[in-house]
C-alpha cells in the first residue's frame, strides 16, 4: 500500500529545490554585480558559489537524500577557515579545516568609527578586500586572533541599494552566505571592537618560460 505522506514529501522536495535554484541565482546575479566579484579568478569565483551550494543542500530536508557530507562541512567550518580557503583555492571537503596560517590576522585595525567609517575604510582599501574584527586591540600582535579575533568576512562590493555586500561563514554550524555589511555591524555595533580591513592574498602567478 503506498504511503500517500512519502508523495507529498517528495512533491515538497520538488518545489523546495526549484525554491533553492531561483535563490542561487538570484544571489549569483547580486554577486557578479559587485565591483570585487570580477576581480577574483575563476576558482575563487567557484569556491564561493560552490559553498552556498552545499550550505542550500544542508538546508535540504533532513534524511532526504543524505547529503551528510554537506552537513559535515557546514558543522565544521567557521568564518575565518572560509576566507583562509578562498585564499588558498582550494575546495571545501570533508575533514579538519587547516591550520591558519602565519599572520592570517595581520590587518589595519581601527576601533569601530560606526557603518559609514567602516565602509569608507574598506572602500579606501579596494574590492575585494578581507575584515576581521577583534574583541580588543590586537597591539600587532595577530597571534591573538586564535582567541579575540570574532569573526572575518570578505567585502566584495556595492549592491544595488548602495549597501557593501559580502560572502562569509557565520560560524560553527552556520550558513555560508551572501549578506550586507550593515547586517554584520548590526551584530558588532559597539565601539569597543576593533575591525581590521586588508587586501585579499592571491596567489602569484607564475610565469612560464620558453
Amino acid at each position: 500500500m503506498y504511503n500517500l505522506n512519502m508523495f507529498t514529501e517528495i512533491s515538497n522536495d520538488v518545489y523546495a529545490i526549484r525554491d533553492e535554484k531561483a535563490h542561487l541565482a538570484e544571489t549569483t546575479e547580486a554577486l557578479e554585480g559587485t565591483e570585487g566579484f570580477s576581480k577574483l579568478n575563476r576558482k575563487q569565483q567557484r569556491i564561493i558559489k560552490f559553498s552556498l551550494y552545499v550550505n542550500a543542500r544542508n538546508k535540504r530536508r533532513d534524511g532526504a537524500l543524505g547529503y551528510d557530507e554537506s552537513r559535515f562541512i557546514v558543522g565544521i567550518w567557521n568564518c575565518h577557515n572560509a576566507v583562509d580557503l578562498l585564499e588558498r583555492e582550494t575546495w571545501l571537503e570533508e575533514g579538519e579545516p587547516p591550520k591558519l596560517p602565519e599572520n592570517f590576522f595581520k590587518a589595519d585595525y581601527e576601533k569601530s568609527a560606526g557603518l559609514t567609517g567602516i565602509a569608507l575604510r574598506i572602500e579606501r582599501y579596494g574590492f575585494p578586500a578581507v575584515v576581521h574584527i577583534f574583541s580588543k586591540d590586537p597591539k600587532g600582535d595577530y597571534s591573538k586572533g586564535i582567541y579575540d579575533a570574532e569573526h572575518s568576512f570578505l567585502a566584495l562590493g556595492h549592491d544595488i541599494n548602495d549597501d557593501v555586500l559580502i560572502w562569509e561563514k557565520v560560524g560553527h554550524g552556520h550558513d555560508f552566505q551572501v549578506s550586507t555589511l550593515s547586517n554584520v555591524f548590526d551584530s558588532y555595533d559597539k565601539d569597543t571592537y576593533y575591525w581590521g580591513v586588508r587586501n585579499l592574498k592571491l596567489k602569484k602567478v607564475k610565469n612560464k618560460t620558453g
